[in-house]
């Protein structure tokens, strides 16, 4: 049984990979959870190669929406300590916001504020 998801978030890291000789795109993935919680990172795993040629409009600090299966991995680190990430086998990607495209949210609310001079 798969889990099918998709989820809206910002670049944090992009990386090529190998395995068994087949190339694949890798990215972190930044999903804001609300104003008083840390954000969710997944992994992305992009294996098909025409979505893989869409990441090259991409860089970190994007906002993108992606759509696969979802899975958790669990590992242990050096200190022995047992922690799970989120994996996304991503099936879909679109770019949806640009970083250059983006505005500073404390200068658009000043730029929207009442002026009263």
């Amino acid at each position: 049984m798969t889990i099918q998801a998709s989820l809206h978030g910002k670049i944090g890291k992009l990386d090529s990979k190998n395995w068994n000789g087949r190339t694949f795109k890798t990215l972190s993935v930044a999903v804001n959870q609300g104003p008083e919680k840390s954000p969710l990172w997944v992994e992305a795993a992009i294996w098909a190669p025409e979505q893989q040629a869409k990441l090259k409009e991409c860089s970190v600090g994007d906002h993108v929406l992606l759509q696969g299966n979802l899975s958790l991995e669990e590992y242990t680190t050096k200190s022995q300590e047992k922690k799970t990430t989120i994996k996304l086998s991503a099936q879909n990607i679109s770019l949806i916001r640009k970083k250059a495209e983006q505005k500073d949210p404390i200068q658009e609310e000043r730029e929207e504020a009442p002026r009263f001079y």
